[in-house]
């Protein structure tokens, strides 16, 4: 298994608040993920993880997903952003449902 498998990539999606209002684009976290590569954070049930190209990706916090990313060498850092964690599932939904 990998990151592909169990992810879906977050770059360049958007993210509602849970008002349901855009908070604006996640097109620019390929620019803020310059120096996480090969790490991942958890929020609110959500993991992301920063590829080696800088992209984001995201799915549910779950056991599974936490040794399969640790097992293809993902680390853990508590600083790194976690896109989609804040709008109650709705953007995980959404893009799981886009594939």
């Amino acid at each position: 298994m990998d990151l592909y498998d169990i992810l879906v990539r977050a770059s360049g999606t958007y993210e509602n608040s849970i008002e349901g209002y855009a908070r604006g684009t996640q097109g620019d976290l390929v620019g803020l993920a310059q120096e996480g590569f090969g790490t991942y954070n958890t929020n609110n049930g959500v993991v992301a993880a920063i590829t080696t190209d800088g992209e984001y990706w995201v799915g549910p916090a779950n056991k599974e997903t936490i040794n399969t990313l640790e097992h293809l060498g993902y680390t853990f850092d508590m600083n790194r952003y976690v896109p989609h964690s804040n709008d109650m599932g709705y953007g995980l939904e959404r893009l799981f449902n886009s594939e």
